[in-house]
């Protein structure tokens, strides 16, 4: 025994061990014992069968009283080695209980920890939370998306409006042109449903026309 052992104190755990190896010591020392007996029973048979041979029937009686007593001496010892057996068993089944006790000692340790650490409220809230901010995210996207829409709408608008812009301009160019050349509207060919059907020779004559003032 060492010095740190005089300080220890054994668990129930340790000394439950403890005594089960002991039992089961005695257990093979009792199985030894029997077998010996055994043995021995054996020999006194062989010994009786050659007494009654040679007509020896005090010797006979006398190994006979020895082999009765062999054979109680036997029975006890198994009947002892039955019982410690039995008192070892309750002692493992005692152990395995209690180290399934420990085990659920620390299972309901640590499902208590965890109850702890889950605040239902506290979960309800961030819930609540992440559905508020998923949804201002999903109507923030929805304003981008018509931000982008209404940039694309004016560009049309404004390719439109250039289109208006540069007609327009063409159109007063065309009237300052006319002013300036002296072409009245009616020298200026009109495009009209009426001049569709014009033949070639009259659309020449028309250009001459057009030609000779602006000369």
């Amino acid at each position: 025994m060492g010095f740190t052992d005089l300080f220890h104190r054994e668990t129930p755990q340790e000394k439950m061990r403890k005594y089960k190896r002991q039992l089961d010591r005695t257990c093979r020392d009792l199985d030894r014992e029997r077998n010996k007996l055994n043995t021995q029973e054996r020999k006194i048979m062989v010994e009786m069968k050659k007494m009654a041979k040679q007509d020896q029937v005090d010797a006979v009686r006398i190994m006979a009283r020895d082999l009765v007593r062999t054979r109680k001496y036997s029975q006890k010892m198994y009947r002892m080695r039955t019982q410690v057996q039995g008192v070892s068993l309750r002692i493992q089944t005692m152990q395995s209980s209690s180290q399934m006790a420990e085990a659920m000692k620390g299972v309901t340790k640590a499902m208590k920890s965890m109850n702890k650490q889950m605040n239902i409220p506290e979960m309800q809230k961030i819930m609540r939370e992440f559905e508020k901010q998923n949804e201002m995210m999903g109507m923030k996207e929805d304003m981008m998306n018509d931000a982008v829409d209404d940039v694309m709408d004016d560009d049309g608008m404004e390719e439109e409006e250039t289109e208006q812009e540069i007609q327009k301009v063409m159109d007063e160019a065309g009237l300052d042109f006319r002013t300036k050349v002296g072409v009245s509207d009616a020298a200026l060919p009109q495009k009209n449903v009426e001049e569709q059907g014009e033949t070639d020779e009259q659309l020449d004559a028309r250009l001459a026309a057009l030609k000779a003032s602006m000369k």
